[in-house]
């Protein structure tokens, strides 16, 4: 839930930001006050906060206040461990400390997938004719990593990562088509755009963006991934790993079910050729 909240920030209104600024600050005071108490100590209108709980996925205040309290609960339960690097730290610091922080920051992004819509994606993704795949800023290099994984499945993919690249497809694509929109930071109209074009042309989109996103609620099929960029330049870039890892399930749900499809359809073949009166 935290890192949701880190992740839908910039899609908040100013009252909602600071909200997740001083409950990002302290978590725990969430679950030791009242609705009213936050509001005074905060300095915001209760109304705020439960806009604020919506803004973010949750149905109201009180399952927000349990969704932090089941994951403060998660971590408490974990070792700490420090990831601040050090000019001095050796070899063996170095291995502990940043596969610490990738597992633990893996394990949260894991935690706020939702297998239905990966289930939805990939039976979606099964039967598409083309398979295009829209990428922009910290996504294109995730998005290259992925068509070379999707090609070596046998699902080959198109790639663009240009604005104009991108408007001259959406105009092209046909029934059939499905449009991967792979987006981390998605809020510009140009996105918004695609996805209008697409349905127009008869094709379909399907979303992988920040749950809650203006792209999110626009598309019908998506898939919620809200991993957040680390403040320390040092630190693996979590949000790549996090993208290529879901894409990783994605193309191998997709070629498994082929594979099974295909299975079943050499089984009937063989059954054919052994019944009695075929030649």
């Amino acid at each position: 839930m935290l890192n949701t909240i880190r992740a839908l920030m910039p899609d908040l209104t100013k009252a909602e930001q600071r909200v997740a600024r001083v409950l990002l600050q302290d978590p725990s005071r969430l679950l030791r006050a009242s609705i009213g108490e936050l509001a005074e100590h905060w300095e915001v209108s209760e109304p705020t906060l439960v806009r604020f709980a919506r803004a973010v996925g949750c149905s109201g205040f009180q399952e927000l206040r349990l969704k932090v309290a089941t994951e403060l609960g998660e971590r408490s339960a974990q070792p700490a461990t420090a990831v601040a690097l050090g000019v001095d730290d050796s070899g063996a610091m170095l291995i502990e400390k940043v596969f610490a922080h990738a597992a633990s920051a893996l394990t949260r992004v894991r935690a706020e997938l939702d297998a239905e819509q990966i289930d939805t994606a990939i039976k979606r993704i099964e039967k598409a004719s083309r398979l295009i795949l829209f990428a922009n800023d910290s996504t294109v290099h995730i998005a290259n990593e992925v068509a070379c994984r999707f090609l070596k499945l046998d699902l080959p993919m198109m790639v663009f990562g240009d604005a104009v690249g991108q408007a001259q497809m959406a105009s092209l694509t046909r029934p059939g088509d499905v449009v991967l929109l792979f987006t981390l930071n998605a809020g510009s109209a140009q996105w918004l755009r695609h996805v209008e074009t697409i349905a127009g042309r008869g094709a379909h989109s399907l979303a992988v963006t920040r749950t809650g996103s203006a792209l999110s609620a626009l598309t019908a099929e998506r898939i919620g991934l809200n991993c957040s960029s680390d403040a320390d330049a040092f630190l693996p870039e979590l949000a790549t790993i996090s993208g290529l890892l879901l894409m990783e399930v994605v193309a191998l749900g997709v070629a498994l079910r082929k594979a099974k499809k295909l299975t079943r359809h050499m089984k009937g073949i063989s059954a054919t050729r052994s019944s009695p009166g075929t030649r």
